[in-house]
């Protein structure tokens, strides 16, 4: 494998896995998501948190593909989804929504989210072009490195979804404070 690849895979493999948990999270709850779309098309539709679901499986089985078998065709949609999610998050800035894309309804979408979701797609661009590793690939090495690389990436999943759900939250409150 390419230095460069294996250097990137870490990251490439966080960015796939916030896309899963927030794949599950709109399967569990679709309600907040269904509120930002109709908010965004400014008028409810009926189904919403049906195609919502169907959102939300469709990002786990994405995520799902950029972790255990990923290539340069599905780094790129990934990325490609991220500028999507920005893409909505602008919109959603513009009306003072929220996003609902972890399944809660938090504070309104702000320049953080959009910032947010450009770095994960420029990680998977980046992926795309040099070709990312496999999370097995990535685990394939002694144990003691093994269990370094997996708690490294759980640990950026988590700080990836406090910087989307909770900072935004705890910003919003203490500039009301």
């Amino acid at each position: 494998m390419r230095p460069v690849a294996l250097t990137l895979s870490p990251a490439f493999a966080t960015v796939a896995a916030l896309l899963v948990l927030a794949g599950v999270a709109k399967v569990r709850r679709p309600g907040p998501a269904a509120d930002a779309v109709a908010t965004l098309l400014a008028r409810p539709l009926p189904g919403l948190g049906g195609a919502i679901r169907v959102l939300g499986v469709g990002e786990i089985a994405l995520g799902l593909a950029c972790l255990l078998a990923p290539g340069r065709a599905v780094a790129a949609l990934l990325a490609g989804v991220y500028l999507a999610f920005a893409a909505v998050v602008l919109g959603l800035r513009r009306v003072s929504a929220s996003c609902g894309c972890f399944g809660e309804d938090g504070a309104p979408a702000g320049a953080l989210h959009v910032v947010l979701n450009l770095a994960a797609a420029a990680v998977a661009g980046a992926a795309a072009v040099a070709g990312p590793a496999a999370l097995p690939a990535l685990v394939d090495r002694p144990a003691g490195e093994a269990a370094v690389v997996l708690l490294a990436v759980a640990g950026a999943v988590y700080a990836g979804w406090a910087a989307f759900t909770l900072v935004p939250r705890v910003w919003n409150a203490w500039g009301t404070a």
